[in-house]
């Protein structure tokens, strides 16, 4: 019998200028052998930035309308 697959949640926090932001969450959803769910916190990060992010039922979009944090 075959193992399931692992289930992983990544959290991503996103603050003013990212310009890797789009990288860094394709490089995560380019991951294989595991379930994965996408956490983006908007904190406050340009919207340019966020309109560039993957658009993939993985990825969920938090936003609090303000710099919460880590």
């Amino acid at each position: 019998m075959t193992p399931p697959e692992p289930n992983v949640g990544v959290v991503v926090l996103a603050w003013h200028a990212e310009p890797y932001l789009r990288d860094c969450v394709r490089a995560v959803l380019d991951s294989t052998g595991l379930a994965l769910q996408v956490i983006l916190v908007d904190n406050d990060c340009r919207p340019e930035d966020l309109a560039k992010v993957p658009d993939d039922p993985r990825v969920t979009i938090l936003r609090p309308g303000r710099n919460t944090g880590f």
